[in-house]
This record gives structure tokens, sequence and C-alpha cells, in this order.
């Protein structure tokens, strides 16, 4: 739109001789030429009478007379002329102030429409003239820019080349109504402008000519749009204020709001939504004309980033406007719904609190892709703030239900007074307690319930204490309306206002009546309870002393039958070792190995019970390790594959797919699992074994964990599941004579679960299969990426003497001792035995040794002395001493060390285990001459070129923990024992064993000998 043109500066005053005349001005003039004139003749005429009959009186010689009569006429001129003079330059002054006055009236004129011209060009109201046709005269710069219509595309056309048919209509109707009346008059005029569509306060009047008649009219509109909308915002708010003054429920008073939103747009649907923090959801507060169907799909939508605009705004606790619901990425999940019921944009603002909480979010909806104005903005940010004042006012007014119900229905005695000790309030049990209805004692002193009993100190004490603003308690002996009397335990405190003045006193009062009964009953009897309390205690100490002494006797019994079966199992494992190396028949190798069998399957339950003993005193301490799920289930794999292969089992695999790293015992764990895997071999004949892990949940700091094995056996019914986790106790007692086994498996692994904070269970179906599970809860761990470094080893001592190289065997036991005796004689070491400590030492007295293996439990001198005088002798202070002994419980193995042993080798002795322990703590130069027995039939040759690259394939299995690693080297045993001897076979048992990062360590310590 452009303005009109400015008016042109006002020109430089013109001669007096060019001022224009006007009628009245030529009219004005005339009349002063005539009074000269007029003058100029009565004088002369006056002076040729007068003067003519002077001469005559006074003169009557004619020379006289024709003398004077020349002079007369001599005088007659000069006097005419100076008249005439006067008379004329009169006149030319009189016409040149007039002239000036014109001027100046004129200039004046001028510069007031040069004024004029300014105001009507940069006034930021529409100003206008019309024509009594309707015809523009006048269309200033602000009319121009809100029509979008240059002032000389309208001057000359009515309203209809502007405006819509409609509203020129109206607008002309009113032009008429102003020129008709002959008045001003202001109107409010709904417009159509770039602007948008805008309300005008517009005040028109009639143009008049000189002659006072109407010659068209003049408008000036003044945009009042925003002063309407904060009329109309003003009373959205007051009349929604208005419900909340009255109580009216939340949900009419939304709806009114959102109503009363809707009314101030074209196409607006509002929509509040009240938000539940403790669900994190949204649910309906108020949507009056949004279709029923989506309010129902959105009912109790949970908050979060991308779920719709309100969802969005009350996660983010921010405005989100979204302009198109189709294209915005924040509605991917519902523009359909949308699309469904016509909606194409939504604005939602969050409704906060004081405190800047979310209560919940007020949303805007169009039907067509839609920008907000500044004014809707506005709009809705009022709305969300009496939303707010609403929803806040609901549950303050909730709780505050809240608090006088319990009041109310409080069981204790509530009243409160005045400054002055006037009842105001009492509740119902007060009514029921004194006696008195809350109409009798409404207005009255408390003192009405005095019974004369309660000591006058205390009513002072009361009042003193509520005079300095603190709370009283004490007890009061008072009476009912009945006469009867009644104790109460009263709370007296004052009640302040927010600017801590004190208006009330409230009194909390419990009828303690019968309570003191009790208590004076229960005083009577008192001196015979503590007599009765005091014998009882005697007795439960006394039962606390022989149930401590029975549990010192159960552990010394199971510490004994734990050595007494390991002494004998370790005779049967060594002979039943040193029989099949002595090349038997095949026959007796049969034997020999269901000898080994046995002698395992008893180790076994003598482990389960002493596990189970352990964990019931409470003595069983879980490592905390950091180990890969994976890695464990790998592990169980590996460990019943050969029994699964035995019976043509399949084993599955299912693992948490992504490498997952906790903190605990995996010892423990994969015992629980393997217990469940032992068990799903024992009982499935045909089918598979699966094994499966899962992350339950988590948190930041830890993760809740289940593992399940499934079978394809024999299932379990219903009736037999409770019991199949106590100790002792199987499914069906028929499956020990068919499967073997105690029961004890499924008992140690639920108390091993709840080690770690989890459960266990079993779901089955008879003759389908299994599915036994635990659930754990461990914290998050570190991925090991990096070998752990290897403890090495003190130094040894070293000897002059020839017999430095020489082993030293404690063993009290002949068989134990023959059986050492001959597995360390078959590796070529030379061995000196002793039978008792006392002798072990006085033989160290007499030569050196490289290596001592004590047993500990031995007559005349045990293992801990006899290693304590040992350690004393010179030379021995850094000689490996090994504990070889069948008391292999902890505090056994912590003695050991604390006695100064270096390691521990638990009875029965596995002969692989005992040539690692040797390899590892005696120095090279005393290692034995042969790694391999002199009987091993068919020794495999050595191939270094092989070798190398098994330990190259082997290295990154072991840095990732893979079980491939144990089939890799199992088959290849032969060729690295052969290779690299003892520090190969140590190797093989860091890698049976598990501890992949030992095994990189002697892995990498092998590298010497392979360039060797």
């Amino acid at each position: 739109m452009t303005s009109t043109k400015p008016a042109s500066p006002a020109p430089n005053p013109p001669p007096v001789d060019d001022v224009p005349s006007s009628p009245q001005f030529a009219k004005q003039q005339r009349g002063r030429v005539l009074r000269i004139a007029l003058i100029y003749a009565l004088f002369a005429g006056l002076w040729i009478v007068f003067s003519d009959r002077i001469v005559e009186h006074l003169l009557t010689d004619p020379v006289h007379l024709a003398m004077a009569n020349t002079l007369k006429g001599l005088a007659f001129v000069i006097v005419t002329t100076v008249l005439l003079y006067s008379l004329v330059s009169r006149l030319i002054q009189q016409l040149t102030r007039s002239a000036l006055n014109a001027y100046t009236a004129q200039a004046e004129r001028l510069n007031a429409l040069s004024l004029l011209d300014a105001v009507v060009t940069g006034s930021k109201d529409a100003i206008f003239a019309k024509d009594p046709e309707g015809r523009y005269l006048l269309f200033n710069r602000e009319a121009a820019r809100l029509t979008g219509i240059d002032a000389e595309d309208v001057l000359g056309h009515d309203d209809y080349a502007i405006f819509a048919p409609h509203q020129a209509a109206q607008l002309m109707a009113n032009d008429r109504h102003v020129m008709a009346s002959n008045d001003t008059v202001i109107f409010d005029e709904h417009i159509s402008t770039a602007d948008g569509d805008l309300v005008f306060m517009a005040t028109k009047g009639p143009l008049r000519n000189a002659e006072n008649q109407v010659v068209g009219m003049f408008g000036i509109s003044r945009d009042i749009t925003p002063l309407r909308h904060a009329e109309k915002t003003l009373a959205t708010q007051n009349q929604t204020l208005e419900l909340v003054a009255k109580g009216a429920p939340l949900s009419d008073t939304l709806a009114t709001l959102a109503r009363a939103i809707e009314i101030q747009g074209h196409n607006i649907r509002a929509s509040i939504l009240l938000l539940d923090a403790a669900q994190g959801r949204l649910f309906n507060g108020a949507s009056p004309n949004l279709p029923l169907d989506y309010v129902n799909a959105i009912d109790g939508v949970s908050i979060g980033e991308g779920v719709g605009s309100c969802g969005t705004a009350a996660f983010r606790g921010s405005q989100v406007v979204v302009e198109d619901i189709a294209t915005d990425p924040l509605w991917a999940d519902y523009k359909d719904l949308a699309a469904q019921h016509g909606l194409a944009a939504c604005w939602s603002t969050p409704i906060l609190a004081p405190d800047n909480t979310v209560l919940g979010t007020f949303a805007v909806y169009y039907t067509e892709p839609t920008a907000p104005s500044r004014w809707h903005l506005e709009l809705i940010d009022h709305a969300t703030h009496v939303a707010a004042i609403a929803i806040a006012r609901s549950r303050e007014e909730a709780e505050i239900r809240k608090l006088s119900l319990a009041v109310a229905q409080s069981p204790e005695s509530i009243v409160i007074t005045d400054l002055d000790a006037r009842i105001e309030y009492v509740n119902d049990a007060f009514t029921q307690i004194s006696g008195y209805t809350a109409d009798e004692v409404l207005g009255q002193n408390p003192r009405i319930l005095h019974s004369g009993k309660t000591p006058p100190e205390v009513h002072r004490d009361m009042w003193v204490c509520l005079g300095r603003g603190e709370v009283w308690r004490g007890q009061l002996f008072n009476k009912r309306k009945d006469g009867s009397e009644y104790t109460e335990f009263a709370i007296v405190s004052p009640i302040r206002q927010p600017d801590g003045r004190i208006t009330h006193y409230l009194a909390i009062k419990e009828d303690i009546t019968e309570k003191k009964r009790v208590a004076d009953e229960l005083t009577r009897h008192r001196h015979n309870l503590e007599e009765l309390v005091e014998a009882r205690t005697a007795q439960l100490v006394e039962a606390q002393l022989e149930a401590e002494s029975a549990n010192r006797a159960k552990s010394a019994f199971l510490a004994n039958m734990s050595h007494e079966i390991r002494t004998p199992m370790n005779a049967i494992v060594g002979l039943s070792h040193l029989l099949s190396r002595d090349h038997p028949t095949p026959k007796q190798a049969e034997r020999l190995a269901k000898v080994e069998v046995s002698a395992r399957h008893l180790l076994t339950l003598l482990n389960d019970i002493l596990d189970l003993s352990k964990i019931e005193a409470g003595k069983l301490q879980l490592e905390q390790l950091d180990f890969s799920i994976d890695m464990v289930l790998d592990q169980v794999h590996s460990l019943i594959a050969t029994q699964a292969q035995d019976k043509s089992l399949r084993i599955e695999i299912d693992g948490i797919g992504q490498p997952t790293w906790v903190r605990g015992d995996p010892t423990r764990l994969r015992q629980a699992l393997l217990n469940y895997a032992g068990n799903a071999i024992k009982f499935t004949d045909a089918g598979q074994i699966t094994l499966r892990a899962r992350v339950k949940d988590e948190t930041p700091t830890h993760l809740t964990l289940r593992f399940e094995v499934s079978d394809t056996g024999i299932g379990i019914p219903p009736e037999a599941r409770r019991q199949l986790f106590n100790a002792f106790e199987q499914a069906d007692a028929s499956t020990t004579r068919k499967y073997g086994g105690t029961g004890l498996g499924l008992a140690i692994t639920r108390r091993l679960a709840e080690l770690m904070d989890g459960r266990v269970g079993v779901d089955s179906i008879p003759g389908v299969g299994s599915t036994f599970w635990i659930s754990v809860c461990l914290p998050r761990g570190q991925a090991r990426c990096t070998p752990a470094p290897r403890s090495t080893p003190p130094a040894h001592a070293t000897h002059d003497t020839p017999n430095t190289h020489r082993l030293l065997l404690a063993e009290d036991s002949e068989v134990n001792r023959e059986v050492a005796l001959a597995l360390l004689d078959a590796q070529g070491w030379q061995v000196d035995s002793a039978e008792n400590g006392d002798v072990a030492v006085r033989m160290a007295r007499a030569q050196p040794y490289a290596l001592v293996l004590m047993d500990v439990q031995m007559p005349i001198m045990d293992g801990l002395d006899a290693t304590r005088a040992i350690r004393a002798l010179p030379g021995y202070a850094a000689t490996p001493i090994l504990a070889m002994s069948a008391n292999v419980f902890s505090q056994d193995q912590d003695a050991c060390l604390a006695a100064g042993m270096n390691d521990f080798i638990p009875k029965p002795v596995e002969p692989a285990q005992l040539y690692e322990a040797l390899a590892r703590w005696l120095p090279t130069d005393a290692r034995s001459p042969s790694d391999i027995p002199a009987n091993t039939p068919d020794p495999t040759p050595a191939d270094p070129v092989a070798a190398a690259h098994v330990l190259a394939e082997l290295r990154p299995l072991l840095i990732a923990s893979d079980m491939r690693a144990n089939t890799l080297l199992q088959s290849n045993a032969a060729l690295i024992k052969a290779c690299f001897g003892p520090a190969g076979q140590g190797l093989i048992s860091q890698v049976n064993r598990f501890n992949y990062p030992e095994a990189v360590a002697a892995l990498d310590a092998l590298h010497p000998a392979r360039e060797a």
C-alpha cells in the first residue's frame, strides 16, 4: 500500500498589489474612495460658498476684490491639495494594512492546511473522506497500508472496490447513517486487512460547505483489535475464575474455559489434559469439541519426546507449536490418528504450577495447517494461567477436603478455640467421648469438661506454654456430660497465620482411660513378670550356649567328616591314576574308570553337603569379579558337552547377543547353572538342552538377569514342584533309584540365588520337558580386554649342596604317602618322606630341600607348627611350602597361608593339579627331568611350527574369553605338552579352569620357548 502525495510547501508572500481581490475586499475599497470624494466635494463646496461671501463682505473695491479672488483661488488649490494628499495617503495606508492582513490570513490558512496534511499523512489511524455517493475523496497512507491498495487506485471509487461485499455494504450503510443524521457517530467495524481480520473504532462525521450544507463525510478508523481481544480474554478469565470461586467441578470449569477460547477464533478446538506425575501420563480434563474417538485414543498417553504436541510439551515443560501435523516428526506415531479426525495443526503449552511443575497441557487444534499469531499466543498464555489456577485450586480443595475428613473422622478428640478459649470447632470423636453435641459446646469454654481432679498447676503450666507460643502436652482428668470421669492425654498448640500471628488454639486429645487401667494392671504384674523374664532369659542364654556349642560341634563334625572322607578318597583317586598308567587290561581299565567315577561322585556329594552347610551357617562368601554373561554360558556348555554327546543330545545357547559384563561370583553362578544342566542331561533321553540368558531389568548401576535351562525330558508334575528346591528332596523318590542324586543341587542353587538377591523356579509339562530358571541382580561390570597381571612365586633359596633339588613330603597316612611318592617319582623327582611334622622338621634341618609338600593334620606335630619351625631354619625363609591337605574349608586354607605356606593343594589330589603347582613354584633348574611320565605310550612328537600356529590361533580366543579356546587346546593338548613341557601343561590347566587372563599370561611366557 502506498501513501497519498504530501501537500506542497506554502508559497512566498505575494506583493501587496498582487493580493487577489474578492467581492468583499473590492466593496470595502470603493466605500473608502467614495468617502474621500464626498469629503473633498463637501470641503470645496463649503470653501466656494463661504469664501465668496466673506470676500464680498470684507472688500468692496473691485481691484482689491479681484486680487482677493485670485489669492482665494490660490489658497483653495493649496488647501485642497493638502487635504486631498492627506486623504489619499490615509487611503493608501488602509489599503496596505488590509492587504497585509489578507496575506497573513492566507499564509496562516496555508500553514494550517500543510499541518493538516502532515497529520493526515503521518497518522497511524486510517483517515478518509467520501462524497455523498460514497466515493473516496481522501485516503491517507495508513488506510492504503491496511487495505494494500494505493491511494491513486482508491480515489473516486467506493468501498465495493476495496472490501468484501458484506463488509462494504456495512461500511456504506454506516456512512449514509452519518450523513442522514448530520452528526458524528462512533462505530465498531470488522474489516479484513493486510494484517488479518481486525476491529476498528471508526469515528465518522458529515462534511459541510460554507453554507453548512452536507457535501460528504469524513472518517477516522483506529485499530482496537488488541483492546477487544483483551476484553474477551478478561471476560474469559472472569468467567472461569467465577466458577473457581463458586467451587464448581474442575471438569465444568475447564470445559467452560475451553469453549471460551474456541469462540475467539475460526475453527479452533481446545483441549486441556491433566498430568498424573506418578504415572507420567496425560488424562483428558476437557475437550468439548474434539472428536470423542480421538479424545479416547489419547486419554492416558505417556509423556515423552516425540509424543505429539501435548506429550512432548509436558515432557519438556515448554511450549510446542506444530503448524503441520502431517510433516512434523513429533507426530510421526500419531499423524494418521490426527488425519483420521481432520486435525492438521496443534499448539500445546504446558500448564505450570507456581513452582514450575507441570500440571497438564493446554492445546489448540486447527483443521488446516496454521501458524500462531501473537494474539493467539497471548490468548493461550492467559488460558494456561487461568487453567493453572483452576487445577491448583481443585487440588488444594481436594487436599483440604481430605484433611477435613481426616480431622472430622479422626479417632482422637479435636477442639479448636479462639484466643479467649471459646470453642469454635469440635469433631465427631469429641462428641462421642464427651457426650456433648457440637451445638452444646460451640462458644463455651473447655472448662465445662473439668472434673476438678486436674491439679491447678497443670492448667497454669498449659497457659504459660501457650502464652510463649509453645506446644503443651499433658494429662487432663475430665468429666463427661453424664458425669462419668475419664482421662485424656492432650496436645495443645497455637495456630499461626502466615504473618506469624497466633489466632487460635488446637487441642488433640486421646482418651487414655483404658490405657491407664491396663497400665496399672500391668504394673501390678510387673514384678512377677520380671522374675519370669529373668528365668526365661537364663533359659534362653543356656539354650543359646547349647546352640552355639551344637553349631561348633556341627562345624567340627563336618570338617572331620570332610577330612576323613577326603583322606581315603585321595588314596582311591591316586591309586586309580597310578594303576591306569600301568597298562591295565581293557577289563581292568573299565573297572578303574568305574572306581574313579564312583570316587568323584562321592566327592561331589561331599562338596554339596559342605556348600549347603556353609550357606546355612552364613559363611559362604561370594567373589567379586568382572565377567561376561555369554562367557558363563559357553563355559557351562563346554563342561556338559561330553555328557550330552554321550546321550546324543543337542545343546543350544541363546545368549544376550551383545557383550554384557557384570560383577559377581562367576564360579558360583556357573555352579548353579551346572546343577540345572546336569539334571537336564540326567532326565532327558532325546532332544536338546537350551541354555538361555536375558536382561529382565536394568538401572544405571545394576542388571537383573534371568538364566534358563530348558530340556525335552520327562517333565515334572505340578504337585511335585513345591519341594524341588528343598534339601534332600526330589520330585519323585523313585527317580533316585533310576537316575541317582541326593536332592542337594537344587537346594544349593536356591541358596546361591538368594545370596545374589535373586530367586529360582521351574516351569514344566510332564512328558514334554522342563525349564529351570534363576534370576540374579548383579552390579554392572567392566569389560576385561587385557589379561590380569600374573602373580609370580617368591624368590627361592639357593643351596650349594648337590641335593638342592630334592623334595620333602610330610604325610602321616602310609597309603597317601605311597600314592604321592609314586606320582612324584613318575615325573622323575627325588623325594624324601616324613610320617609327621616333627620328622619333617628334623629332615629339613639336616639338609636343604627345593620344595616341601606338607600335610596339615598329623600326629606329634601338625603341618602348621611344622611349617613355622621350618621357616625359622636357616635358608628356608623363601623355600616353597605347599599344603596338601584334606582340610579344605576356607578357614583351613587361611590358616595354612598364615602359618607361612605358599599354596594349597586339596585332597583328593589331582595329578595334573599337583604337577602344575610344582611347575609354578619350583625354580627352572629344579624342574622334573622329564615332563612326560616314563610309562606314557607313543608320545606326540614335538612340532614347533604346528604349535606356533595353534598358539597364534589361541591367543585372540583367550583375550575375547571365547569358549572355543577350550576346544582348540583340548584337541592339541599333546602337541603343546610335547613342545613346551610343564609350561604348556600350566597353560592347559589355566584354560581348563576358565582362567583366561592367567592363560594369556602363561601363553605369553611361552614365547622364549617357542623361539628356542
